[in-house]
């Protein structure tokens, strides 16, 4: 009944709206800087490779030297040699999903904090977005599962923060 109750057309269009990078086809053109983690089952080794990666992204915004440069300086990836430069990926393919949500929340020109990878700890640039044209009815089935989720999310909030009765709210970010 939940489900029923919450899972409308108006709140699937309401949460395409607001998530409509993640749905529409978008692509985002970004580079990055992959630093290797020199013992990933370590704490400690993981904290030194995100702080070395903190301070490059510092350095990089002081203009102490450009985001390709470091890459080229810096960077472990098959893609140093260019700058870094991946191209364009989706939303969902083809990184791993903490590289591609980073991805996804930056406009053109922005730097991502340190994203920690299977691969090791990256600095991602978003270089252009590519606005996809897909409408919220072309993308229903994926649209519901993630509203779906959300609303899962949403009331298990609500049980930890004590059981509050759930209200007929519209989805919301």
């Amino acid at each position: 009944r939940f489900l029923e109750r919450h899972r409308t057309e108006e709140n699937l269009e309401r949460y395409f709206q607001q998530h409509r990078r993640d749905f529409d086809g978008t692509q985002v053109v970004v580079a990055h800087i992959l630093l290797r983690v020199e013992s990933p089952e370590d704490p400690p080794s993981r904290a030194a490779t995100i702080a070395a990666a903190e301070k490059l992204r510092s350095r990089i915004a002081a203009g102490e030297l450009t985001f390709a440069d470091a890459a080229r300086q810096h960077s472990v990836a098959p893609t140093a040699a260019d700058g870094g430069r991946i191209g364009a990926i989706g939303r969902r393919q083809p990184m791993p999903e903490p590289f591609a949500q980073a991805a996804f929340a930056l406009e053109p020109g922005q730097i991502s904090p340190p994203v920690v990878t299977a691969f090791g700890v990256h600095l991602i640039q978003c270089l252009e977005i590519q606005p996809g044209t897909k409408r919220w009815q072309d993308v229903r089935e994926e649209l519901e599962a993630a509203v779906v989720q959300h609303l899962f999310r949403w009331a298990a909030d609500r049980q930890r923060q004590g059981g509050k009765e759930w209200k007929s709210e519209k989805v919301e970010k």
